[in-house]
């Protein structure tokens, strides 16, 4: 029992910082901002809930299957993400205010403001990539549906999903159906929309027998496994070396950039001091996988903007399977000309950030 409530009071207190400070995960923050709560938060939490070593181990596996799974920590996380995105709304309506009666220096004219990142066009996008992209997509959400969904059924939504919002595609600057890279930005979009979609009309007849959480996490692993061999990499087995790991990760970028998935891979590889404090199980092995210009970066902002928590971010699930369980990979989206006007906020970056465990 006293486990138990300790426990809960650990979350409830982590909950506590997560809303006080200013969640890294929204789109439009900076990226000094993402870093400084993401550290901010993760020394917190672990300074809160640090148990005794004999049940470390089984309470930190309490606490992240409670935040992970349970409907409190959905909704904290949920809470967390909108009012990030408000407070992002409210700080970019007053740079706006700021900028335009010169109350201060405007950021984008401060000199300590990084320089812009100049990112090349990607390659001519690989003509097989994309159909067989979505032809495993299809495939591994109707096995992991089974029995509650059929091939026609998915059809049939994918085709009401395209017909709904191509218009508003070809109306946009950005679409353009003769561009193929731009074409499977849209087919995604319209797949993970239409899964979102089914998904939804699922939960709403109540079905007790499906549980989201755990098709979620197999969809990404088997999502991962399968891109990897799409791009004919080999799966690394768990027992890897890190070096082993690391040159999987520097093999998938090449891949990514050849195929034309994305322009520009930057491996900000771990440093020899911090692989040796995480072989002496000092601390975590904290280091960045950057992916600019990635050509599916609309459908998985606009997925999100949704609020769908399934949404196209494959480069992601290939890194998780690649790193194996004791990895944590997290996503964020970057301006890489860090406006601080939200108007000219433009995604041209998806930072993944990797965690092994210690």
């Amino acid at each position: 029992m006293k486990l138990r409530k300790s426990l809960w009071m650990r979350l409830i207190i982590s909950c506590v910082i997560l809303y006080g400070g200013r969640p890294c995960d929204a789109l439009h923050s900076q990226v000094s901002t993402r870093r400084r709560w993401l550290q901010t938060a993760t020394t917190s939490f672990v300074l809160l809930s640090s148990p005794t070593t004999a049940h470390a181990g089984e309470v930190g596996a309490q606490i992240t299957k409670a935040v992970t799974q349970s409907d409190l920590g959905i909704a904290v996380r949920r809470s967390v993400v909108q009012g990030a995105q408000t407070m992002d709304r409210l700080d970019g309506k007053w740079e706006q205010f700021s900028d335009r009666f010169q109350l201060g220096k405007e950021r984008s004219q401060r000199p300590d403001r990084p320089k812009p990142l100049v990112i090349p066009a990607p390659l001519p996008l690989d003509p097989t990539l994309a159909p067989r992209v979505l032809k495993c997509s299809d495939e591994i959400f109707l096995e992991l549906m089974r029995p509650f969904l059929t091939s026609t059924q998915l059809t049939q939504q994918i085709q009401i999903v395209q017909n709904t919002v191509k218009p508003a595609f070809v109306r946009s600057a950005s679409y353009s159906p003769e561009n193929p890279a731009q074409q499977f930005n849209f087919d995604l979009y319209v797949h993970y929309k239409a899964y979102s979609d089914l998904l939804i009309q699922l939960d709403n007849k109540s079905n007790k027998a499906f549980k989201f959480p755990d098709f979620l996490k197999q969809y990404q692993i088997r999502m991962g496994i399968e891109v990897l061999q799409l791009l004919q990499l080999p799966v690394p087995v768990q027992e890897s070396s890190l070096e082993d790991k690391l040159k999987a990760l520097d093999r998938f970028g090449t891949a990514l950039v050849q195929t034309g998935w994305v322009a520009q891979v930057d491996h900000a590889r771990p440093t020899l001091e911090q692989i040796q404090d995480w072989r002496d199980d000092a601390d975590d092995l904290i280091w960045t996988l950057a992916l600019n210009g990635d050509i599916t970066l609309g459908s998985q902002l606009l997925l999100q903007e949704q609020g769908f928590r399934l949404y196209s971010n494959l480069g992601k699930w290939a890194v998780q399977s690649i790193l194996g369980p004791s990895s944590t990979v997290d996503d964020y989206y970057m301006d890489t000309d860090y406006n601080s006007d939200p108007d000219r906020f433009e995604v041209k970056q998806v930072l993944l950030n990797i965690q092994l465990e210690g």
